[in-house]
């Protein structure tokens, strides 16, 4: 073998080996940046899960402490009713559409489940809606409008 031919197949040979060496730095860098992404994901999603079945634990805690206050049986320390009424006029079939929305509102005073010294008590409200929709024949008699059902 010449000396020009063994000095290329070292220089060949030392490009191949940088070579791999470049490809294996390449694909461990990139393997190290996805585990960490995996890691990431992970860890944000254990800490969502843990917070939420926190909060659910909580709020079920929450809910039954004031239950026996907001049983049927006890009374209520005040009520608003909140009435909502409007009228339309339908020409082209010549009726009146009536709607009506009713808003019960029962306040409960709760008193206070830990050892605070300003709090005394605190307000819980109870919700009951209903609607109605009524539609009237609108008929007339001498020029004179009338309402029928």
């Amino acid at each position: 073998m010449s000396k020009k031919l063994f000095i290329l197949l070292i220089v060949l040979m030392s490009l191949s080996l940088i070579g791999i060496i470049f490809v294996q730095s390449f694909f461990i860098n990139n393997s190290i940046e996805n585990e960490k992404k995996n890691f990431t994901l992970s860890v944000t999603r254990a800490l969502s899960l843990t917070s939420n079945s926190i909060a659910e634990s909580e709020y079920r805690d929450y809910l039954q402490k004031l239950r026996p206050y907001l049983n049927n049986e006890n009374k209520a320390s005040s009520s608003i009713i909140k009435e909502l009424f409007i009228a339309t006029e339908d020409d082209i079939n010549d009726k009146k559409i009536v709607h009506f929305n009713t808003v019960f509102e029962e306040l409960y005073k709760v008193p206070s489940m830990f050892d605070e010294i300003d709090a005394d008590s605190f307000s819980v409200s109870k919700l009951f809606s209903a609607r109605v929709t009524d539609t009237y024949n609108n008929v007339k008699i001498d020029g004179n409008r009338r309402i029928d059902s």
